[in-house]
């Protein structure tokens, strides 16, 4: 289960404070396609979590370009993929609470019925 609904009145007050604000971001695409992009916003987490522990490194640009010309100077084959929703099933060990408001709850609510309770 990637998200779990839980109560207001069961979280404390520390619990509540601390939760993190989703950030959703919805794009229209030129076929008339609607994409959707969700994110915690992380800033809160900067009380309590070291930017080592909180850090989600990725690669470089430039980095990228060198692999793809030693690559193509040592006739090496390259290719992408993509794995589509990865970070969802990514385990987690830590408990983190996430706040939704407005239309996303809405939406939430939609897509399984057991968040209206």
């Amino acid at each position: 289960m990637i998200f779990r609904a839980a109560k207001r009145s069961t979280l404390t007050r520390e619990q509540r404070r601390n939760a993190l604000t989703l950030i959703t971001l919805i794009k229209y695409k030129r076929y008339g396609t609607v994409k959707g992009r969700a994110c915690a916003d992380g800033r809160k987490q900067g009380k309590f979590i070291s930017k080592d522990e909180a850090a989600s490194p990725a690669v470089s640009l430039e980095s990228v370009i060198m692999s793809l010309i030693i690559d193509a100077v040592e006739g090496r084959d390259a290719a992408t993929a993509d794995i589509v929703g990865a970070y969802l099933f990514a385990l987690m060990d830590e408990f983190v609470l996430l706040k939704l408001t407005g239309e996303s709850v809405r939406i939430m609510c939609e897509t399984n019925k057991e968040y209206e309770n």
